[in-house]
Parts: structure tokens; sequence; C-alpha cells
């Protein structure tokens, strides 16, 4: 190795000129002997005035701190480096990194220092800026979310209700329209919530293990009859499979691919099965539809892009459904799959990590639960609640239910059939012993029960936003929906 190059005052000066940060030598005693025109420039008068002292540079309320750290550095030779304010020529106070290492070996090796100061206070502020509009932009985010899609919400279903009213044919399908249009509002509003939310790190994951079946049982129920409607197949494959998600956003994710298949296929058929693949499920929907060209495969999830053939075919969309599908599958350490024959159809797929093999069984999970049930017209399976451990107490109306609240433990879940299959009165039984239970600070997991298949009854439960049984069930299809319910 070549000795380093001895260096007279005038060249090192130079040396110390060109760097873009103060520059200083001192003493073990903080007695600075050296500087580069940067410095100079800062402290002004105040840096003869301070006795050429780098500690009295330091703004008064972190003087100590950096004295104290200054002296135990100095005292074992080792390097040192701190944030502090230092106060300028005209009194200003700005954020620093004040770092410093002593001199290699030889004769000055512990006695003189090598330092520099580093303005922070402009990113310091930057970032602080940032934060500030960050957290005003989840809230303002957060109020969005509720003011724009509860009133949504709330207009379908009205007009799921009104549907029942309406016979004239005419009437009927004006209904409809009116109905597929505050759909689409719905569902660009909700894209465009959860493409800010993306942006802002404001998404909210609430990791479980969890059957997938529920999530396959619903998205059944609610994209048949759209599948119907457009004369297509639609098969959906159970699963009995545990995954470790966040089931609320795959169900999200899995009910956007279906979306799209279902809007893009003309004719033939739509499936949505599982499959495992190593340690994980990919959850894949195929369809016949025309299929994505080869070069626009991989744009697909980039935010805003169309393919040519959905822009001319189905204008009005803003292109994030997939954009959303992937980000979110990334932040659940998932991972979204693309494979696309045109004319031949489209197959879209998530990965998700299978549960852990040490997981309790699923009959354990249930083992000791406690279900109070609120009759209806149709017999709830009891027994089969209780030969799966449940505890099941049932009432035959809400005054019994609360007399039962009261003489017994709060319950795990809350059950309520429906009367004569009236979805809204069923969800008002609900929440009001929920409401009650909520007073005593117990949560509670609660369903609707109903044996109504009619899509109509189906898309009101869907709506009411409580989970929901079909009756009647075969134990296997309870006990997976009940699992689901327990460990939401």
């Amino acid at each position: 190795m070549k000795p380093i190059p001895d260096f007279d005052a005038a060249s090192l000066d130079a040396l110390f000129d060109q760097f873009p940060h103060q520059v200083w030598i001192a003493d073990r005693e903080g007695i600075i002997h050296r500087t580069n025109r940067r410095l100079d420039a800062y402290f002004g008068r105040r840096f003869d005035e301070a006795g050429r002292r780098l500690l009295r540079l330091v703004a008064e309320e972190d003087a100590e701190r950096v004295a104290t750290a200054w002296d135990a550095a100095a005292e074992r030779g080792v390097p040192f480096q701190v944030e502090a304010r230092l106060v300028g020529e005209d009194g200003t106070e700005r954020l620093f990194v004040i770092a410093a290492s002593p001199f290699p070996g030889g004769a000055q090796g512990g006695s003189l220092w090598y330092g520099t100061n580093t303005d922070i206070d402009d990113a310091h502020r930057a970032r602080a800026e940032l934060e500030r509009a960050l957290h005003a932009q989840r809230r303002a985010l957060a109020t969005a979310n509720y003011d724009l899609r509860q009133p949504l919400s709330a207009i379908l279903f009205l007009l799921a209700a009104l549907q029942q009213r309406i016979t004239e044919e005419v009437d009927r399908r004006m209904l409809d329209a009116i109905n597929n249009a505050v759909q689409t509002i719905k569902t660009m509003v909700d894209n465009q919530l959860d493409f800010v939310r993306l942006n802002t790190n404001s998404l909210r994951v609430e990791l479980q293990e969890v059957p997938v079946n529920g999530i396959l049982t619903r998205l059944a129920i609610e994209f048949a009859p759209l599948a119907a409607a457009k004369g297509l197949s639609f098969s959906v494959y159970p699963c009995s499979a545990l995954v470790r998600t966040d089931p609320q956003l795959l169900e999200r994710m899995a009910r956007n691919l279906l979306s799209n298949a279902v809007r893009y296929t003309r004719q033939g058929r739509v499936v949505l099965g599982c499959r495992r693949v190593g340690g994980r499920l990919r959850l894949e929907v195929h369809d016949t539809g025309r299929g994505v060209a080869a070069d626009e495969v991989e744009r697909l999830t980039e935010p805003f892009f169309r393919s040519t053939r959905s822009t001319l075919e189905h204008p009005g969309g803003l292109g994030l459904g997939l954009a959303i599908v992937d980000r979110v599958a990334r932040a659940l350490d998932h991972e979204l799959a693309v494979c696309s024959r045109p004319g031949h159809g489209s197959v879209f797929s998530i990965a998700v990590p299978l549960a852990a093999a040490a997981t309790a069984t699923p009959r354990a999970r249930l083992s000791g639960r406690r279900v109070l049930v609120l009759a209806g017209d149709e017999p709830v399976p009891v027994e089969a609640m209780e030969r799966l451990g449940c505890t099941v107490v049932v009432a035959t109306d809400e005054a019994q239910a609360v007399a039962l609240l009261e003489e017994d433990a709060e319950p795990d879940i809350v059950l309520c059939g429906l009367i004569h299959d009236r979805v809204a009165d069923g969800t008002l039984r609900l929440r009001r012993l929920i409401n009650v239970l909520a007073q005593r600070g117990a949560e509670t997991r609660a369903l609707l029960a109903s044996a109504s298949m009619e899509p109509l009854r189906q898309r009101e439960m869907v709506l009411s936003g409580h989970p929901f049984l079909t009756l009647p069930l075969v134990p296997e299809d309870l006990e997976t929906r009940l699992i689901e319910v327990v460990a939401r």
C-alpha cells in the first residue's frame, strides 16, 4: 500500500473546501484548529466568540447530550456521531449530524479528530411535513371510506327491497338498470379508495388461519345468478384447505377476478376452484373469454391500464381492479398470476400460503364455543352443532334471548333465523342482540340463517354485512362455516 502523502496547509484547506458539508479538525478537548469555508460562513463571528470550541456552538437544549457523547468517545478513542442543533451567526438553529473520528495511529493518534457537520434540517422538515400530509390523507380517506361507501350500500339494500314490490316488467327493467348503475358507481368508488389506501400505506392487514371453503361458498351464491343471466355455465369446486390470509381481502381479490371473468366472457363457462402447489393453495378463476394478447398480459397489473379490446367493448372502467389485486396480494405475501390464450380464455390465480401443519384441528376450534340461536321459520341444526363441541342455547324470540343472556354467559356466536324470509327484519333482530352484548363489553360473532335459495334473498343477505348460512347444511359445510365465523 502506498503511503498517504503529506499535505501543506494550503492544499489541505483547498481539499476541505471541496466538501459539500462543514469540515473541521479538533483536539481531544473539542477546540477546533482547522475549518473549511462552509463552517466559517455558517458560524461567522460566533466561532471566535465561542473560543473555537465545538460544544459551545451547540444549541443549549442539546449541549449536555452532545458533551456527554463527545467525552465518552474521546475517552475511548472511538468514532463519534450525534444529531444536534447548531446555532448560526444570526442565531438560527439548524439540525446537523455531527460526526468525527480520531486520526489513526502515529504521533497524532487519539489527540486530533477529523469531523464533519452535515445539515439535515431541510430533510428533517420535509420528512415531518410528509408525515403530517400522510396523516391528514389517511384521516380524509377514513372519512371518505365511510361517507361514500355507506350511502351506496344503503341504496343497493333499498333497491333489493324495492324489487320485491315491483311487478310490472317495464318497471323491473328500469329498476335493474338503476341497480346496475349504482353497482358500477360503487365498484369505481371502492377501487379508487382502495388504490389511495394502498398508495398511503393505510391498508389494514389481519392475517388469520381460515378455511377457504366459506369464501368459495359466498362467491358461488353471489355470482351464480350473474353468470346465469348471461347464459354462462358457472361452477365452483369446494375445498377443505385452511390458508393463512386476511379473509376479507382475499375474498375481495377473488371477487374482482370473478367479476372480470363473468363480464368479459360472452359464451362458455367460468370456473372457480383451488389447487395445492407445494406449501401454497392456488385459488384459480378459469374462463372461456376472448383472452388477452401476449404483449398486454404483463401490463394488466399497471394502474389505469386497460387492454385494447376491453376498452372498445366495455368502455367506462378505470383499469384499477387488477392493479389493486396485485398490490394487495403482495401485501399479504400472496402471488397473482395470469395465463391467457387469445381466442381461448384465461386463468387468473392467487397463490395463498397454507396454514401451518401444527394448526389445531378444525373441530378443536369449535369445542366449548357457546352459540345462542334466535329461532326463525326453519329449524337450525342444533344437534349437529353440539356434536361439533358447541354449547347451544335456543330462544324463540328476542325477549327470551335477552332473558337467557341475563342468566347465562355471553355467547361466542349469535345465529339468527329469518321469519318469512325477511332479511331486513332478521338483521334488525340480530343487531339489537349485538348491541345488548356490546353494552357488556362482549365481542360476539353473528350470522344469519335462511332456507331460501332465491337470488334476491341471497343478495339481501350479502348486503346485510353479516355472514349467513343457507339451510339445510351437511355437517361438513356447517363445520366449515362456523370455523370461518369464529376466525373473523
